[in-house]
């Protein structure tokens, strides 16, 4: 059982099928109770959709309630724009 996972290869290219993002997180929340270190690699994805974010949110806080660190690496500069305005805009929800 793996103390701590690289995922790379899973996430490639535009990530728009919903069909394919369930079935991706699915299996990645299944594996969780065997991990203590996710490493996301975000190097072969050249786009994603807003369902591919609400389901990075769940797989987030549901490593966060098993006390599982997630590291999100090698984001392109365009998807890196998209993280930074989900967060400022969760923010001013937040807010109000």
């Amino acid at each position: 059982m793996p103390i701590k996972q690289n995922i790379v290869d899973i996430f490639r290219g535009e990530m728009i099928s919903k069909e394919i993002i369930d079935t991706i997180f699915n299996d990645l929340e299944n594996q969780l109770l065997d991990m203590r270190e996710v490493v996301v690699d975000m190097k072969n994805i050249s786009f994603i959709s807003v369902y591919f974010l609400e389901r990075l949110e769940k797989f987030l806080d549901k490593a966060k309630e098993l006390n599982i660190q997630i590291k999100i690496v090698s984001v392109i500069p365009e998807i890196y724009k998209v993280f930074q305005i989900r967060k400022n805009q969760e923010i001013l929800f937040s807010l109000n």
